[in-house]
C-alpha cells in the first residue's frame, strides 16, 4: 500500500475516533432534555426553587398588606380613642346639666311650681306660667334623652375599640408567623440552590432563572390585580351581530381593543402586550421579558379567565409554582349586560375574543 494511502486511513482513523468520542458530548444537552433521571432531577430542583420563590414572594405580599392593614387600624384607633374622650367629656357636661335640673326639681321644683301655677294674677298670667313650665320640663327630658343618646355612642365607641385592638392583635400575630414562615422557606431555599450547584452543571442559568422570577413575581401581582379592575363598561364593542328572532348577539373584541382597555393610565414603559392566538390569550410584559397565558369560559354573567401557563424569557414557569400564584384568585370579570341577558359562550379567535350572548331561560 502507498505511503500516502496508509496516511489517508489513518487520518480516517482518528477522524472517526474523535467523532466517536465528541458523540457523546454533543448529545448531553439532547439527552439532559429527554426523559432521563438527569433531566428530571434538574426539573425537580428548578420546581422546587421556583416554587419557595414564589412562597416568598406571595408571603411579602401578605405581610405588605397586614402592615398597611395595620397602619390603617392604628389611625381609625387614635380616631376612635380621640371620639370617645369627646363623647365622654361631653357626656360628664350633659351630667352636670341633667343634675342641676334634678336637684331643682328635688329641692325646689314642688313648691316652685304651685306657686307658679297658684300665684298666677289671670288666666293670661297662668297660661303664661304653664308655658314656663312645660318648657323647663321639656329641657329635663330632652336633656336626659341626650344623654341616653351620648351613653349609647360612648358604648358603641368603646366596642370598636376592643374590635380594633383585638384586629391589631390578630395582625402582629400573621406578622410573626409570616417572619417565622419566611425565615423556614429562606433556609429550604438556601438548601434548594446549594444542591442545585453541586448537581447542575448548568447552575448559574437556574439561579439566573430564579432571580428573573424573583423580579417578575410583583409585577405579576400588579398584572392580575389590574386585570382583574378591569373596566368592562367602558369598552365598546369592534363588531356587534344581533339575532333578534333567536333572541341572541354576538360581540367581538379585537386585541388592541383589549390591549388599550388594559393600559389606561399606564405610561409607554409600563404597558402590557396582549395576543389572542386560539385557544390562548397571552398577556405579556416586555419590560420584563415574561407573559401569561389564559384560557377563556363562561359562567352566567361573567367571564373566565382561567391561567393556562407563565413564561419568563424562553422558561416556562413549572406547574406547581403557576397554581401557588393563581390559587386565591378570581379572574371573573362581569359583562355590563343588560336584564334578561347572559353570556352563552366565549372562545379566543385568531386576534380577538368573541362573546356569544342569549337571552336567559
Amino acid at each position: 500500500m502507498p505511503h500516502s494511502s496508509r496516511q489517508l486511513i489513518a487520518f480516517l482513523l482518528i477522524a472517526l475516533a474523535i467523532a466517536g468520542g465528541l458523540a457523546p458530548v454533543i448529545a448531553a444537552p439532547g439527552l439532559l432534555n429527554a426523559n432521563t433521571p438527569a433531566s428530571k432531577e434538574r426539573d425537580r430542583l428548578i420546581a422546587e426553587i421556583l416554587k419557595l420563590d414564589t412562597k416568598l414572594a406571595l408571603l411579602q405580599s401578605e405581610k405588605a398588606a397586614a402592615e398597611d392593614r395595620l397602619d390603617e387600624l392604628r389611625a381609625a384607633l387614635k380616631e376612635a380613642q380621640h371620639e370617645k374622650s369627646r363623647l365622654l367629656e361631653t357626656a360628664a357636661e350633659e351630667r352636670l346639666v341633667v343634675g342641676r335640673w334634678l336637684r331643682f326639681l328635688v329641692e325646689e321644683g314642688s313648691y316652685s311650681y304651685l306657686d307658679v301655677l297658684l300665684g298666677a294674677a289671670n288666666l293670661a298670667d297662668f297660661l303664661n306660667r304653664l308655658d314656663i313650665i312645660i318648657t323647663i320640663v321639656e329641657a329635663n327630658v330632652n336633656s336626659l334623652k341626650r344623654l341616653q343618646l351620648l351613653a349609647l355612642e360612648v358604648e358603641a365607641q368603646e366596642q370598636e375599640y376592643r374590635a380594633q385592638e383585638q384586629e391589631i392583635s390578630l395582625v402582629y400575630r400573621a406578622i410573626n408567623r409570616s417572619l417565622e414562615e419566611a425565615k423556614q422557606l429562606r433556609q429550604a431555599k438556601s438548601q434548594a440552590l446549594a444542591e442545585a450547584e453541586r448537581k447542575l452543571d448548568d447552575f448559574p442559568a437556574i439561579l439566573a432563572l430564579s432571580q428573573a422570577w424573583e423580579r417578575v413575581l410583583p409585577d405579576v401581582e400588579h398584572c392580575l390585580d389590574r386585570l382583574s379592575k378591569t373596566p368592562w363598561h367602558t369598552v365598546q364593542p369592534d363588531q356587534v351581530k344581533p339575532d333578534y328572532f333567536r333572541g341572541r348577539a354576538e360581540i367581538a373584541l379585537k386585541e388592541r381593543t383589549l390591549e388599550n382597555l388594559l393600559n389606561q393610565g399606564l405610561s409607554p414603559q409600563d404597558q402590557f402586550q396582549l395576543k389572542c392566538r386560539p385557544p390562548l390569550m397571552i398577556l405579556s410584559r416586555p419590560a420584563l421579558d415574561y407573559s401569561i397565558s389564559f384560557t377563556i369560559s363562561n359562567e352566567d354573567r361573567r367571564l373566565l379567565f382561567v391561567p393556562h401557563s407563565v413564561t419568563v424569557g424562553q422558561t416556562k414557569i413549572p406547574d406547581g409554582a403557576v397554581h401557588l400564584l393563581f390559587q386565591d384568585r378570581d379572574l371573573a370579570l362581569n359583562l355590563p349586560l343588560i336584564a334578561g341577558l347572559q353570556i352563552d359562550r366565549a372562545e379566543i379567535r385568531s386576534g380577538e375574543m368573541r362573546v356569544f350572548l342569549k337571552r336567559g331561560s
